[in-house]
């Protein structure tokens, strides 16, 4: 048997450094041997080696210039140093020699992509499919290029069919992973992501994509010890590493979360989403001029960035640069966070001209907090101007009628004709400093008068407690508290709590020394005329927090360290509501000295004095 016999029986039984061995023999014995040079060119390719590689595939096409196989492997191995061009001009050679080349259709597309021919590259990879149904990599290909054309549902059902035939593809079930997390289908994907990585243990994209769809789940715990497994085998990956800050972040880990995200920039510092995490990580620390610092970073390499431009938005209005905060605001619609959740009518954005006989449409945005916050600027709307505002069905009945002649409306109700509209959260920018002062919420008469002739008979002072706020906001783990932890303030005297908790939180059993009187609130307007017949309202960063600051009561804010933006960088910044009164933790976590703190200061309230 002859070297290159040997050569090539070696390869097809995998052993490839036997396989070399002969073939380089063969090639020094005969350099003008074309299949040996290809089969070295193989081997060279499997082994990670495309500049080798590469010379190999010259070297046989100069030997045999129509050979659609030297051109196609050449294409290929140009195609992997990132030699696009030339690589295409290969593969279609290789084409021309041979039509029904199904793995030149499939690389021409690879190397079509980042010359920016994406049309002719779907085209190319559909070819390949054609030819070879069952070609994973073709499949696989034409999935990740749907979805980086923000075509996911396209994506999800080629790849699902693919692995109807093929369902122990781990590559294709990673893809419908990616796919199925840009659909909007976390649970989904976590659970294709699982197969995968059933399949393919080692592979450290798949764990980290794994990690994206936990995070996605608000199960930041689980998150990162993906990312963690991720960079246990490739421990310099600039993407686990911001998985692994963000998902530390979000469990309130903040020194770890920076480490991590200035790991990630140290490995590649143009990376605009780990400079956009660790802006973020730098807010929620308080420390808002590193902040803005690496946020504009951020922006510099990616000036379209509008995540970035949405944080240095809240860094900004943390730091009561409202004009700026405001302005850098207006990109959160094109923010992942907001994006999905964005409406879109058929009428122009208002830009706060005069509206000049049209009617303008206001429309809520976000949380109810949010609405009862910002409703106040719609004090400010000229009396006479036609204005429709859609608020959450629940705060609908407390609102309608608060605004003068403003048309209320739920949102799950139908529109009338309508000429322009605004999200509810741009009246700061379209109509700067106007808001109106507290109180510019009023409770019902009736239900007041009934809630204090029910509290009369209540000894002491009365006070709100409300200690948990919706589970689904990703913060929530970290703003919440537990009602047990408020059992101190029982020990003070003359005090009768009452519970204006909504939700889950509020079947929590009452602790044992922290008497409460139990409500059934139904809705905000009874949630209202309850909160005025009280003397204080204490409680975590909800919407009663602001439905109390509205009503002008003197409200107790339980803050995290970690403040939201809208209460400034120091406890008493915040000029929203001036019956407010804050108690931030001292240290992440740590809700013990804040709730110290409030029964110290419960010993010296008394009604009517400064909050």
């Amino acid at each position: 048997m002859t070297a290159l016999q040997t050569g090539a029986a070696w390869l097809r039984c995998g052993r490839l450094d036997e396989a070399k061995r002969h073939l380089s023999a063969a090639v020094e014995a005969q350099p003008g041997l074309a299949d040996a040079q290809m089969m070295l060119g193989v081997i060279h390719g499997m082994q990670g080696q495309p500049t080798e590689a590469a010379t190999c595939f010259r070297t046989a096409l100069r030997l045999r210039p129509g050979s659609a196989d030297a051109h196609g492997n050449l294409g290929n191995a140009l195609r992997e140093l990132g030699h696009a061009e030339e690589a295409a001009g290969h593969l279609r050679q290789a084409l021309h020699l041979r039509p029904d080349y199904a793995e030149a259709h499939n690389n021409l597309g690879a190397a079509l992509l980042p010359l920016g021919q994406v049309t002719e590259a779907e085209a190319c990879f559909r070819s390949a499919l054609h030819l070879r149904p069952d070609f994973i990599e073709a499949r696989g290909n034409l999935g990740r290029l749907l979805l980086a054309e923000s075509r996911p549902d396209e994506a999800v059902t080629l790849l699902q069919a693919a692995l109807r035939d093929q369902p122990g593809a781990a590559p294709l079930w990673a893809t419908l992973g990616a796919a199925l997390r840009a659909a909007g289908r976390p649970g989904e994907a976590a659970r294709a992501l699982h197969t995968a990585l059933r399949q393919a243990p080692a592979t450290e994209a798949i764990w980290t994509e794994f990690g994206n769809a936990l995070y996605e789940l608000n199960r930041p715990g689980e998150a990162a010890a993906a990312f963690r497994k991720a960079l246990e085998i490739r421990a310099d990956s600039p993407s686990a590493l911001l998985g692994l800050a963000v998902a530390q972040a979000q469990l309130g880990c903040f020194g770890p979360a920076e480490a991590a995200a200035r790991d990630a920039l140290r490995h590649q510092p143009d990376f605009a989403e780990a400079g956009n995490a660790l802006g973020d990580i730098l807010r929620n620390q308080g420390r808002l001029a590193e902040s803005e610092a690496a946020l504009r970073e951020a922006l510099r390499l990616r000036p379209d960035y509008p995540d970035a431009r949405v944080h240095l938005a809240f860094t900004l209005l943390q730091a009561g640069r409202f004009a700026e905060g405001w302005q850098a605001h207006e990109h959160r619609e094109g923010a992942k966070a907001w994006a999905r959740g964005r409406r879109r009518f058929p009428v122009p954005r208002w830009q706060g001209e005069p509206l000049a006989g049209r009617r303008l449409l206001l429309h809520a945005e976000q949380g109810l907090g949010d609405t009862i916050q910002f409703s106040r600027y719609l004090v400010g709307m000229a009396p006479d101007a036609g204005v429709l505002v859609q608020v959450q069905a629940p705060l609908l009945p407390l609102l309608r009628g608060q605004f003068g002649r403003i048309a209320l409306l739920g949102d799950a109700e139908p529109l009338p004709a309508f000429d322009l509209e605004a999200p509810l959260l741009s009246l700061p920018h379209l109509l700067g400093d106007v808001a109106a002062p507290t109180p510019y919420l009023t409770p019902d008469a009736g239900r007041l008068a009934a809630w204090r002739a029910r509290l009369a008979a209540m000894p002491g002072i009365r006070v709100g407690l409300v200690w948990a706020g919706n589970p689904g906001m990703a913060a929530d783990a970290r703003r919440s508290i537990a009602l047990a932890a408020l059992h101190p303030l029982g020990a003070v005297p003359g005090i009768t709590f009452v519970s204006l908790q909504h939700g889950p939180a509020a079947s929590e059993p009452t602790p044992a020394g922290l008497p409460m009187l139990a409500t059934d609130l139904h809705d905000f307007v009874e949630t209202a005329a309850l909160v005025a017949a009280l003397d204080l309202v204490i409680g975590v960063d909800t919407a009663v927090i602001h439905l109390a600051g509205a009503l002008g009561r003197p409200v107790w804010l339980l803050n995290r360290a970690d403040t939201c933006w809208r209460w400034g960088n120091r406890p008493g910044d915040s000029a929203w509501y001036p019956t407010l009164r804050e108690f931030r933790q001292p240290a992440h976590g740590d809700w013990g000295s804040v709730v110290a703190a409030v029964r110290q200061a419960l010993m010296d309230f008394a009604p009517g004095t400064a909050p």
